[in-house]
């Protein structure tokens, strides 16, 4: 709710201003603002998003935004008893003595139809049996002839009153409230493609080389056959996909945003969307958006666009835009801050660069967690440090979990939150800052590679496994329903098939936060040895992105609690895991030492005293939570997998109290 009322009071705001400083008003159209969500449709590695899931959730959102009209137009029914109109809504409200009443009551009529309709489909398919609306279009047809009658008639008072904030919520949310993200793995959909070329006798897709699928898609995508037949859905191993993709040719397309391909890797990963899409008779396609997650898969995300774009008919499907979708939690668990974070960097530049040649528009869609270790930095920080040239008046980034009630959850809070995108993105792309000079960058890919090695080599330590598992809570936190994924892509017990984000919440629990820090003072120890210190600390006061780099890591060294790792340790983990416990307060030494040299401070956070009072507050709170997960988590253990609902419940309360004090970080 508080997005649905904050949107047109944002952009009564926005055009206040555009007023004073412009002298101009926005277009009744003019929508800075696009809502999305994959809520149902985000089935990377979770069984439980199935197509039936996502068309009901289509269906909830369509139901839910009705409601919210519905309220609005009475609303407005309520309010526009005047009776002087223009001759086109005259000839639409016939002899009515109360015309605008008149067109209000008729689209009223038409939103309960389409209410109930909606509700009907959130429990089975259901065609409609009265006049509903499908589109947003048809919905502000009406509406528009109502507020250019008042314009006409002198009545711009009530025109640009609620009448407009329903014109404008209407260009924000539609028809289905939000745009539903479907979001897959690359390994499912060449299943999929595996099974229709082995039914159609053309072999098995997934032993083809990567040139061989490219041939077979391209080939697709030029002169399509049909590709799916009765007896695919007779396969149980690529039912969900096969379904997925049908229940997408069947929704309202008003309701899908995007596709985005988890893991992907080389261009076949785009081109197979691309025609399965087809292969299910989807005209309109979904945009295609790869998912460059981790950092190989960063260094190749050039390469492969070049390679997309040398091709016709995929430059011809895509109508000059790509989207593309920069992964911040893997690349950051695999490598470490630094090296992920000039990956990302790195990769943006060399993008921008071949669409520039390609002359296609590019989006970058961020997919930051919100915590550091997952790229959530502050938002004006992080738009600010963006490379040169890739804002482009336009930024797509992710909001999840608490961040959303953070953010979101009071309307006075929303209105900040847009205001901070809105003027963030517009400075980045009319204002961007300067490239990096050379020397700076090839001092970073130094950086970068030292501190990725410093940190695979930790996390690589025969008991650093074994030290994670049980001085963190991350074992039980496989079994608390606090994700909306399975914790891993596969059931090994290893690092690699760990998802980022119970990495990451697991070592903010016991207050190490290790993966925000790990590598960071090895890299800048290296750097002052190799007598370039002064350099680095001039690339701090001259660069944004390694200035906020460098400002994140410092707020997360100062939420660091030593002694309360340490007591996890002591209390949770065997006896001969302290010296590799010791190791890793000493190396956070090594780093709170380092990051200080650079910043020229005495203490973290000497030059940010509010965000400084502010975790010196939360702190007395966090101590009594973090002691009660420890003795929680050692009952739990003692118990052997069969703990009583009480520690569960338990548990979940010091998990999520722990969260939210840690907030960025948590």
């Amino acid at each position: 709710g508080s997005l649905w009322h904050a949107v047109p009071m944002f952009m009564r705001d926005l055009d206040r201003v555009v007023q004073t400083e412009l002298n101009q008003q926005l277009p009744l159209d003019f929508m800075p603002l696009k809502i999305d969500s994959w809520l149902g449709g985000d089935r990377d590695g979770n069984p439980n998003v199935t197509p039936e899931v996502t068309r009901r959730v289509t269906f909830m959102a369509r139901w839910v935004v009705v409601d919210l009209l519905l309220a609005e137009i009475k609303k407005l029914r309520d309010s526009l008893s005047m009776q002087p109109c223009n001759a086109k809504l005259r000839a639409a409200a016939g002899d009515a003595k109360e015309p605008y009443r008149f067109m209000l009551k008729q689209i009223y009529k038409r939103l309960k139809a389409t209410r109930t309709w909606a509700r009907e489909n959130f429990t089975q398919a259901t065609q409609p049996t009265e006049s509903i609306y499908f589109t947003t279009q048809e919905l502000l047809e009406p509406l528009m002839l109502c507020y250019d009658s008042l314009v006409e008639c002198k009545a711009q008072i009530l025109a640009n009153g609620r009448l407009l904030d329903v014109i404008r919520q209407l260009h924000c949310f539609g028809m289905s409230l939000v745009r539903t993200d479907i979001r897959q793995e690359a390994s499912k959909h060449t299943e999929l493609l595996a099974a229709i070329t082995q039914q159609q006798a053309l072999g098995d897709y997934a032993q083809w080389t990567e040139a061989e699928r490219q041939q077979f898609l391209i080939a697709e995508l030029e002169k399509p056959r049909q590709l799916i037949s009765a007896a695919m859905y007779n396969i149980p191993e690529i039912q969900d996909t096969l379904q997925t993709f049908k229940s997408i040719s069947e929704l309202q397309r008003d309701c899908l945003g995007t596709y985005i391909i988890s893991m992907a890797s080389c261009p076949s990963d785009v081109l197979a969307v691309l025609v399965l899409q087809r292969a299910f008779g989807i005209k309109n396609f979904l945009p295609v958006v790869p998912l460059f997650e981790t950092q190989q898969a960063l260094l190749q995300a050039a390469e492969i666009l070049q390679a997309l774009f040398n091709i016709d008919i995929y430059r011809k499907l895509i109508d000059n835009y790509q989207q593309v979708m920069i992964g911040y939690s893997d690349s950051a668990k695999d490598v470490g801050m630094i090296a992920a974070s000039w990956a990302q960097y790195c990769a943006q530049e060399a993008m921008l660069a071949v669409a520039n040649k390609f002359a296609i528009k590019l989006i970058y869609f961020h997919g930051r967690g919100g915590s550091l270790g997952r790229g959530g930095w502050p938002t004006h920080e992080a738009i600010l440090s963006q490379p040169p040239g890739t804002v482009q008046g336009v930024m797509r980034v992710t909001q999840q979990g608490e961040v959303i009630q953070n953010r979101f959850g009071l309307r006075c809070i929303a209105l900040r939150t847009f205001a901070v995108y809105l003027t963030s993105t517009l400075v980045a792309s009319l204002l961007p800052p300067e490239a990096p000079k050379l020397e700076w960058r090839e001092l970073l890919n130094e950086l970068s590679t030292v501190s990725a090695a410093d940190y695979k080599q930790l996390v690589a330590a025969p008991a650093f496994l074994s030290y994670f598992q049980t001085a963190t809570p991350t074992q039980e936190l496989k079994k608390l329903a606090i994700g909306s994924r399975p914790d891993s892509r596969t059931n090994n017990n290893n690092l690699t098939k760990l998802r980022a984000i119970p990495w990451v919440f697991a070592w903010t629990q016991n207050r190490l936060l290790l993966p925000s820090w790990a590598g960071v003072g090895t890299a800048l120890e290296y750097a002052y040895s190799s007598g370039r210190g002064a350099q680095v600390e001039t690339m701090r006061q001259q660069w944004p992105f390694f200035h906020t780099m460098l400002s994140m890591c410092e707020m997360v060294l100062a939420k660091v609690d030593i002694n309360v790792s340490k007591h996890y340790e002591q209390q949770l983990a065997a006896a001969d895991l302290a010296t590799l416990g010791d190791a890793l307060r000493q190396q956070f030494a090594v780093t709170q030492k380092i990051v200080l040299q650079v910043l020229g401070q005495s203490r973290l956070l000497e030059h940010n005293s509010v965000l400084d009072r502010s975790i010196q507050l939360r702190n007395p709170y966090l101590l009594p939570l973090h002691l009660l997960q420890v003795e929680l988590l050692s009952r739990a253990r003692a118990m052997e997998g069969s703990a009583d609902e009480e520690v569960i419940a338990a548990l979940l309360v010091s998990i999520a109290g722990i969260a939210a004090g840690m907030r960025n970080t948590g």
